[in-house]
């Protein structure tokens, strides 16, 4: 029985196309619009124990958001689990900001969550009071975005 050449490119095409590396997940990223700015970085989004942690360090901005961890789902960032700082030159800083008892909006929300792969993304919005100045004035993070990877230490 003589095989047609034909035949053989045929079931070499449909093993090589039906193939494909497992789907990768974006960078890490987010986005936000803080003050009415726009502002976009790369965060390191790691769960300790049964808290999810949000770290965006950039060289002169820094955010972290703090909250018990159950999946996809709404949660509110407790008063003093959310700050930023604003940095110069990396390492002297100008300004901190912290989530303080009664600041609102202060919440975070998982939309999608897969525990296999690590992968997650959700919307944020925080208000944070800043410290050692009276009155207090109020920065907005609104509009916040993010996804990426979890990782685990």
């Amino acid at each position: 029985m003589k095989l047609q050449p034909s035949f053989f490119l045929l079931v070499f095409s449909l093993l090589f196309f039906s193939c494909e590396d497992k789907e990768t997940w974006p960078e890490n990223s987010l986005i936000v619009q803080k003050g009415g700015e726009t502002w976009n970085g790369v965060p390191s989004i790691y769960l300790y124990q049964d808290s999810l942690h949000i770290v965006c360090y950039e060289v002169s901005q820094h955010l972290t958001m703090k909250v018990k961890f159950t999946g996809e789902g709404k949660f509110t960032v407790p008063a003093l689990r959310a700050e930023y700082l604003e940095l110069i030159g990396g390492d002297a800083v100008t300004g901190v900001y912290r989530l303080t008892e009664g600041n609102s909006p202060a919440e975070l929300i998982i939309t999608n969550y897969d525990s296999s792969t690590g992968f997650i993304k959700g919307t944020f919005q925080l208000s944070m009071n800043r410290l050692g100045v009276n009155p207090s004035p109020l920065l907005l993070f609104t509009a916040g975005e993010f996804k990426g990877t979890v990782r685990r230490p």
